[in-house]
């Protein structure tokens, strides 16, 4: 089977952040697959929501 080079770009759904950097190509049931990281924004924004969060109980 002849090797194919694809060229992509992977963006954030949420933020729209560029996140190729956070990809890597991985075996999937004997196929080649992409594992994608979250963003750093978004994980950045989503452990600070936690924080928010806990305050408002905290506060209640």
């Amino acid at each position: 089977m002849p090797d194919i080079e694809v060229n992509i770009e992977i963006f954030c759904a949420r933020c729209g952040a560029g996140i190729c950097n956070n990809a890597s190509t991985i075996s999937y049931r004997n196929r080649d697959a992409f594992s994608i990281e979250p963003c750093e924004k978004c994980l950045t924004d989503s452990y600070n929501d936690g924080y928010k969060d806990r305050d408002k109980e905290e506060s209640i």
